[in-house]
């Protein structure tokens, strides 16, 4: 079992006309993440109680944006992100995430969810809690690997993506491609937890040294 996350490094505020930006690489994989709003809406686009929110992925080919993956990307990403941001606070306002895939190393879904989260945070937008993306894959024999890249790819059957709340390390949603057993799926969840405090640690150290930079 392989329990070590990829190295992450991320430049916030690389884009000059978002509201937030953060081009973050998760080992190879890299992902641009850009934030717009709160910024005004009208038509049946608009919610009277909170902000509507909108999530936009666009692969690195752009012959495939309107495939079906990119449309269940999209779900999966608006789903956790609805989770934690708190969209009753700018009613009758849209936001939008737009998430631009700039290399695949394996984890392009876990990142661009870290990505997002690190553009949100740049844009100020306020969030019950941080969130991030965590990937698993296993191979035939059971064996479970935490975040391995595409050179390993082959080893693998099954593949598990979760999204995890900042505060109680809660999953908020999950992905699970393959037959996996109940057992596999509680240990996963407990590596991820671990996980994810990692990725909550780098977020704040992040987001340390840019104000202390400025």
């Amino acid at each position: 079992m392989e329990r070590q996350l990829r190295p992450l490094i991320v430049r916030y505020g690389n884009l000059a006309n978002p509201d937030g930006s953060a081009l973050l690489c998760q080992g190879n994989t890299v992902v641009q993440a850009c934030v717009f709003g709160p910024t005004e809406v009208t038509g049946n686009r608009e919610k009277i109680d909170r902000a509507a929110l909108f999530v936009i992925f666009k692969p690195k080919n752009l012959c495939n944006r309107m495939s079906s993956k990119q449309e269940f990307y999209e779900s999966f990403l608006l789903k956790a992100l609805e989770s934690v941001i708190c969209l009753d606070m700018h009613p009758r306002t849209s936001i939008t995430v737009v998430i631009q895939e700039i290399q695949d190393d394996g984890c392009i879904l876990s990142s661009a969810l870290n990505a997002s989260c690190a553009a949100l945070l740049d844009a100020g937008i306020p969030m019950r809690s941080l969130i991030t993306g965590i990937m698993f894959e296993i191979t035939e024999q059971g064996d479970i690997f935490l975040d391995p890249d595409l050179e390993k790819s082959s080893e693998f059957q099954f593949k598990l993506i979760m999204a995890l709340e900042g505060v109680n390390h809660n999953t908020v949603s999950l992905i699970n491609e393959g037959n996996l057993t109940v057992d596999q799926i509680k240990k996963c969840l407990k590596i991820g937890r671990i996980a994810s405090k990692e990725i909550l640690s780098f977020y704040e150290e992040s987001m340390k040294k840019r104000f202390l930079s400025s």
